[in-house]
């Protein structure tokens, strides 16, 4: 019987500015996603509060 042996190589390491700057982008990116998907629930809830003349208006 013969022995395989397998050669790992180590992935690149990232700086920590670039691991923070992907973070900052990611979370912002769900940041954003989050006020248009939670806007016009926020919209509904603020416009059942207010009169027909109210809505009308602004």
């Amino acid at each position: 019987m013969s022995v395989q042996t397998t050669e790992y190589v180590a992935s690149e390491i990232r700086s920590p500015a670039s691991f923070l700057a992907s973070r900052v982008f990611i979370y912002g990116a769900l940041a954003f996603w989050a006020f248009i998907c939670l806007f016009p629930i926020y919209w509904t809830i603020t416009t059942s509060f207010k009169t027909a003349v109210d809505v009308t208006q602004g």
